[in-house]
């Protein structure tokens, strides 16, 4: 529960960068326009987004990186990134409630004498 949340708070502080970044940056051009995550990641270390498509393609299968990741690194890197955020802390959420209706102290009856 706990690690759901720090993950999805992760997430969330990278999202919020990664659009920050984007406003930034379409504050600069005068064009606002979407980074997508395979740039962003090629920007920061292109070397290890090369040994993942290695890795991928000759340990997992082919197929899984060019339809599967590319399709992935093509979307907006603050979408990738917030998509997972939010699952992550609704799903914290919920654990959280059931865990406390679970372990909850039953309400005192007040109308019995």
């Amino acid at each position: 529960m706990v690690l759901l949340r720090v993950l999805g708070l992760l997430f969330l502080a990278l999202a919020l960068m990664a659009l920050g970044a984007e406003a930034f940056l379409a504050l600069e051009k005068q064009s606002w326009a979407w980074p997508a995550l395979g740039e962003v990641w090629y920007a920061v270390d292109g070397a290890s987004l090369d040994q993942v498509r290695v890795a991928i393609a000759t340990h997992l299968s082919p197929a899984l990186w060019d339809p599967g990741a590319v399709a992935i690194l093509r979307q907006p890197c603050s979408v990738v990134l917030g998509v997972p955020a939010l699952l992550l802390l609704a799903l914290a959420r919920l654990r959280r409630r059931r865990r406390r209706r679970i372990f909850a102290p039953a309400p005192p009856d007040e109308g019995r004498a």
